[in-house]
């Protein structure tokens, strides 16, 4: 199964005012998959897609005293077509 996650900070809901939507997406997913997703789920026609990778950071446990290890993730950074946008970002 494939996530298309929306990511709701500070930061992507500022960034959706102007149009660029947020989405924490699994590590395989190649940029025109991400499209296709969209298009299939949320009926909305991609015009950019930009893509990051976030590697794990290693945490310490406090009482345990070991190392742990956050997980890695893939952001991307979609920029719908004009006249379009998504509920998903709103604030009430």
């Amino acid at each position: 199964m494939k996530k298309l996650v929306p990511l709701l900070t500070e930061k992507s809901l500022e960034d959706a005012q102007s149009g660029v939507y947020t989405f924490k997406v699994d590590k395989s997913l190649a940029k025109n998959e991400i499209v296709g997703l969209m298009k299939r789920y949320l009926d909305v026609d991609v015009e950019r897609v930009r893509t990051a990778k976030f590697k794990g950071k290693p945490k310490r446990i406090l009482r345990r005293r070991t190392l742990t290890q956050t997980k890695s993730f893939k952001k991307a950074f979609l920029t719908l077509k004009a006249g379009q946008k998504l509920d998903l970002f709103e604030i009430k």
